[in-house]
């Protein structure tokens, strides 16, 4: 169960790229406060990064809420 105390290797995929790079996650915290927006920017950067990258992240799987929970708790 989960990819290292993530939901699944999606949701840990996104919050690892969020998280390690400081414009983005910067934005994050911005964006975590709203729900809605914060979703719409995670799917955009989800697209970025597959569109740059071989190993894909299937936006279906990604437990949005987790990634913003994380960047609300810091």
């Amino acid at each position: 169960m989960g990819y290292s105390g993530w939901t699944n290797w999606d949701t840990w995929n996104l919050a690892l790229w969020i998280n390690n790079e400081e414009s983005l996650y910067h934005k994050g915290r911005v964006m975590a406060g709203e729900e809605q927006r914060f979703r719409a920017w995670a799917r955009v950067v989800c697209e970025d990064i597959n569109a740059e990258h071989e190993e894909r992240i299937e936006w279906e799987k990604v437990n949005v809420e987790e990634v913003r929970d994380s960047l609300l708790e810091e």
